[in-house]
């Protein structure tokens, strides 16, 4: 059997039955490719305009066939598929794993549970993006088009290059996976029952066509019947310790070979829904070229380095996550599998080397299609997560901060002169060696090197980023020294304005005045707005974007120069959430 991210059937996720159980599904989803060869098109116009429709269109064909799709999410079939899938060995390993440090009394059970005791609880963000989107269009009936936009702003982030009305129906069709992963779970947003979801999905399902639509209703399904399984898994204490390899025990007494690393980066993928998301962008005419037959990313089987950035969606989330899941009872995170295998040490560094894996996939020369795009899907990922208002990143800095003792010493902002940014990452298909110990070591780069990262991430090919570079050179240095109180005003918008002159594009105003209430807000901790105003003013400026001369340049500089700014100026919100885990745990 053959185990890979683009194929449910050789994971053993779906079979026959389960695809005769989707057999039409959507009156246009299989259809043949379109103009230009696209494998993912529109077959008509979208009725939803985001942050400016009052109500979810529900085209009756599309909501018959969410409504289907729900059914076979709670099918006997696709259960029997996902329980005899070699995933599910994975899934259980996981559980075992995570379940045996739960009130453990050793450090890496003792720290969780008490980073766990002051983290804010997660969920009910709906309501929050749901009153943001009311003060835009007061007439608005329906919190649904709250969830509709959060999968819409994901692809409008990350993929940068496609038109943006494609994007938006992407995400309607892919909030389907929300129906399994979110209704009735501890950090449920709030959206309503499972068949709200339809609703959100539906248009996605009337209006997209082509060969990777039909691969991806198939992979969504799949997803969800993984999702199932492995959150109705028992929480054993440990009892999968029958099942392990050679390798001994880690530093918290759990069988180090009780999970495979790669095995396990396979299983996360599909429980994060990582293929059908890619897919449905990957078959449009933008990115066409990048893409098989059916939207598969082939420089991501190809070249290690496209992979490990892309992989950086579901890490960066892993981060922002690993409290809030330990407290929730969520064992799928790779944080806090790390903890559990291989001890402190094996996340120490975890944000630095994201990081890395960003600026790697620029530098690569292999050859391959796709570097650009795969690292432009790493930076969008790294703003979201931060801006999310599901992920609670600033609200857990906020409550660390306000625990005092030894939590608000782990997660403190370093000092000036303490910042640094750098880490090399072994040329390997996973971050962890197979007994999770970390193939990266931290090093302090220079600040040369890092403001050329920068521009090298802000500025499009063929752009002289010299110019930019030296701006960001200043900046990250006075990032280095200042005191806190003098890094409000650090100019990260003047290196913005360099990107742009640097692609020879016009001034976008409104994303330039967001740089740097991002960076006060996101990285220094400040509460300049309400987060979920923030992430509202932010996608509704990155998706007016697309309709703007030079919005391209525009946002290639926008994520670019603040990836950089959070991940290049030594105060790493990602490196911070996962070092200052480590050191609770040691």
């Amino acid at each position: 059997m053959r185990l890979d991210l683009w194929d449910a059937r050789g994971c053993g996720l779906v079979d026959d039955g389960v695809v005769g159980l989707l057999d039409g599904v959507g009156p246009t989803a299989g259809g043949p490719a379109g103009p230009g060869g696209a494998v993912t098109y529109l077959v008509g116009l979208p009725e939803y305009e985001p942050y400016r429709s009052a109500r979810l269109p529900r085209p009756a064909g599309g909501l018959a066939a969410a409504r289907r799709v729900l059914e076979v999410f709670r099918s006997v079939e696709l259960r029997e598929c996902a329980v005899a899938s070699p995933l599910a060995g994975v899934a259980r390993g996981v559980a075992s794993a995570v379940a045996a440090v739960r009130g453990g009394d050793g450090p890496v059970g003792r720290g969780l549970a008490l980073a766990a005791s002051v983290v804010p609880r997660k969920g009910g963000e709906v309501g929050r993006l749901w009153e943001e989107y009311r003060r835009r269009v007061p007439g608005a009936t329906e919190p649904g088009m709250a969830v509709r936009d959060l999968w819409g702003s994901a692809y409008a982030w990350q993929f940068i290059r496609a038109d943006g009305r494609v994007l938006d129906v992407c995400g309607s069709l892919l909030a389907l996976t929300s129906a399994v992963d979110y209704c009735g779970a501890p950090d449920d947003p709030g959206a309503g029952a499972r068949w709200a979801y339809a609703a959100v999905a539906s248009e996605g399902l009337e209006l997209l066509s082509g060969p990777a639509v039909a691969r991806a209703v198939l992979d969504v399904a799949a997803v969800g019947g993984l999702m199932a399984l492995k959150d109705g898994l028992p929480a054993p204490g440990g009892s999968g310790a029958g099942r392990v390899r050679a390798g001994g025990r880690g530093p918290s007494g759990v069988a180090v070979g009780l999970v495979d690393p790669a095995g396990y980066a396979l299983a996360r993928a599909w429980d994060g829904a990582v293929g059908p998301y890619l897919r449905l962008p990957l078959g449009t005419g933008e990115y066409r070229r990048l893409a098989g037959a059916e939207g598969e990313f082939r420089g991501f089987s190809g070249c290690r380095a496209i992979r490990r950035a892309v992989e950086n969606i579901v890490r960066y989330n892993d981060i922002t996550d690993a409290v809030t899941d330990f407290a929730h009872g969520e064992s799928f995170n790779e944080v806090n599998l790390a903890l559990a295998l291989g001890g402190a040490s094996a996340i120490t560094g975890f944000g630095a080397a994201l990081a890395e894996l960003t600026d790697a996939a620029l530098e690569c020369g292999c050859g391959a299609d796709g570097h650009e795009e795969a690292a432009e899907v790493s930076m969008g990922a790294a703003l979201w997560y931060l801006l999310m208002p599901r992920y609670l990143a600033g609200s857990q800095f906020a409550a660390f901060r306000a625990a005092g003792g030894e939590v608000a010493r782990a997660y403190r902002v370093p000092a000036a002169r303490e910042r640094s940014a750098g880490c090399s990452v072994v040329d390997a298909d996973v971050l962890f060696d197979v007994d999770w110990s970390p193939l990266w070591v931290v090093r302090a780069d220079p600040v040369g090197l890092r403001a050329e990262r920068v521009a090298r991430r802000a500025v499009l090919p063929g752009g002289d980023g010299a110019g930019c570079a030296a701006r960001a050179r200043d900046v990250l240095a006075r990032c280095g020294e200042a005191e806190p109180v003098d890094l409000r005003e650090v100019d990260w918008p003047g290196v913005f304005d360099a990107a742009l002159d640097a692609a020879g594009a016009p001034p976008a105003p409104a994303l330039r005045e967001l740089v740097a209430v991002v960076w006060r807000q996101v990285v220094l901790g400040e509460e300049v707005v309400r987060d979920a105003r923030l992430l509202v003013d932010v996608d509704v400026a990155v998706r007016d974007s697309y309709a703007a001369p030079g919005g391209l340049a525009a946002r290639r500089a926008f994520f670019g120069v603040l990836s950089g700014a959070v991940e290049l100026a030594g105060l790493n919100p990602y490196g911070r959430l996962a070092d200052g885990l480590a050191a609770l745990c040691r």
